[in-house]
Order: C-alpha cells, then structure tokens, then sequence
C-alpha cells in the first residue's frame, strides 16, 4: 500500500489466540454439563485486560457420568513483557459461542507460560462474563509511527514521508513527540481536543531529499486503545 489513509489504534496487547480443548483421555466422569462448550482467554497486564480472544472449537460432553473433563492445551501465551497472567472463559452447556457474553469465567492462570488446564467445573459455578474491549497499553509503547504505518499495512518507505497528516479520534488526549521514551502527554506536542492544532499536517517541499522521519515520531496518549485517523504518503 503506496498511499495510508485509516484509523489506526496506538499499540496494545493483542488479544490471545483460541485454545484446543478435547474430551480427557482415558474417559474420567467429571462435573462439566453434558452439552456443547467453547472457550476463550484474555491477557491480563496489571490491573488491565485484553477482550477475549478467538473462540475454540467446541467440544461436546455426551455423558458427563462417563467423561466431563475437558483438557485445555494450547493456551496462548503472551510475547508481550506486561502480561503476567491470563484467564480462561467458558460457555455453559449448548450456549451461543458466537455470542461474547456467554463466555464466562473458568480460572486464573497466573503466570505467561503455563499452556495446560483441566476443566471440571460446574457450571453453575463459572464466574463473571469475559470483558469485551482491551485497555491494555502493549510494552513496546510507544512505538514510531513508522512501525504504527508498517502494522496497519502500509508498505514502501514507511519512515520517509512526503506527506503526513494525524488527527486525533475518540476520548482522550493524543500527542506527537520526537522522545521515543515520551511517557507524559505534557511532554508532546497536543493535537486535537480543541487545541489550537485540531489536525496535524506535515508536508515537504518537493525535494527528493527532504523527508518527513516517521520513524523519528512517536504518537502518545495515557488513555489505552487511543486511536488516530492517519493519512501518509512515502517519498517515493
């Protein structure tokens, strides 16, 4: 993509992967409802969350006086440095799984590397239903906004712009600075909120060698999630 023009998110923890779930082997009776279940996880970083991530298949418990435990496997794991602890959400017997409150809550891991559980839980013992935003801010934030253009799919020359233009979407305050280790809005220059620069536009003089550094650039905000409406065109 030559030219970018989107809404693009500033970096967060992206949400995990589905886990594989399957009856346990041998056959053991357990407590989970005869019926269909699926499961999902979050990432947990702090006090802040993840949504849940990619629903797993469903697996079904025919009998649970013959086999109702379910092996959990697979749980993702986290690359990202602020993620210290993960939970696992489950549906009730034959729930909706395309429905995201029907997920809810199975356990807490509390590490980032353990990637098995044994399920034998009730359900009438399942917990509070899985969150549905992401309010985590991803270690590597912030990160230029080169990187920023490259992830939301822009390609060619990413970092050495011709044109640039950023405003400043949903809640919250959005600033640019030139401190890759920015970690204070008052410390960026403002744009939007009513502020005397609502869109920032950057723009070369037309010389082939005269750029605008995206990779130079940093976009900041304390309000997790910020989002930014970016238009970007590379010298080309």
């Amino acid at each position: 993509m030559r030219q970018f023009c989107g809404l693009v998110t500033l970096a967060q923890i992206a949400a995990p992967t589905a886990p594989t779930v399957a009856l346990v082997s041998p056959a053991a009776s357990g407590n989970v409802e005869t019926g269909a279940h699926s499961y999902k996880v979050t990432f947990l970083a702090g006090a802040t969350h993840t949504a849940g991530g990619t629903k797993s298949d469903p697996v079904t418990v025919v009998n649970n006086a013959v086999n109702g435990k379910v092996q959990v496997s697979g749980i993702p794991i986290s690359t990202d440095a602020n993620v210290t602890s993960r939970k696992i959400y489950r549906t009730i017997a034959d729930a909706d799984p395309t429905v995201a409150g029907n997920y809810l809550l199975l356990a807490t891991i509390a590490d980032n590397t353990t990637t098995t559980y044994l399920d034998n839980t009730a359900d009438g013992s399942l917990g509070a239903a899985a969150p549905t935003t992401n309010d985590t801010i991803a270690a590597n934030f912030p990160q230029s906004i080169a990187q920023t253009l490259a992830s939301a799919g822009m390609s060619d020359a990413t970092g050495a712009l011709a044109y640039l233009n950023i405003a400043e979407a949903g809640t919250g305050n959005l600033v640019i600075s030139s401190d890759s280790s920015i970690s204070a809005e008052a410390n960026g220059y403002p744009i939007g909120d009513g502020n005397t620069v609502p869109i920032l536009e950057l723009n070369t003089s037309g010389s082939m060698n005269d750029v605008i550094d995206a990779a130079s650039l940093y976009l900041f905000s304390t309000t997790a999630g910020k989002q930014a409406y970016i238009i970007a065109r590379p010298r080309i």
